[in-house]
């Protein structure tokens, strides 16, 4: 990961507007192919505007960004689908948990963003020690 210029899209005003707009973000990655690896721009970017993220990427993509350091979503989101071999059957894991987080009462999301709140923070910090660390 290695840090983009201010002037782009990651550190951009407009979409700092979109995320403030969601919830939270649907990360379709480069690859959801069992044997590969690969965590692009697409993830990081929520990371970036302190937004949570649901991730379709390959088998164990969520293990591999904590592995760097990162936090994720569990108890909040259930990630179980993380750990899925089959692309088809994780997907279907991941539109459940869309469909659990949509459904929510407007109560529920704010108290589920509160939650997920101190996450998020964590994950901001994280990534900009991260790119100054691997980036000197």
């Amino acid at each position: 990961i290695r840090r983009p210029p201010r002037s782009t899209p990651l550190y951009s005003s407009a979409a700092s507007d979109v995320y403030k707009r969601q919830m939270f973000t649907l990360v379709t990655e480069t690859t959801v192919l069992p044997n590969e690896y690969y965590i692009s721009e697409k993830t990081v970017k929520p990371i970036g505007h302190n937004h949570p993220f649901i991730v379709f990427g390959s088998l164990g993509t969520l293990e591999h960004l904590k592995i760097m350091g990162f936090k994720t979503f569990e108890p909040w989101i259930d990630e179980s689908y993380d750990k899925e071999p089959h692309p088809e059957k994780r997907f279907e894991m991941i539109l459940s948990q869309v469909r659990i987080l949509c459904d929510m009462t407007e109560s529920e999301k704010l108290k589920w963003m509160e939650n997920v709140k101190p996450i998020i923070q964590y994950n901001r910090k994280h990534l900009d020690t991260y790119i100054k660390e691997n980036n000197e």
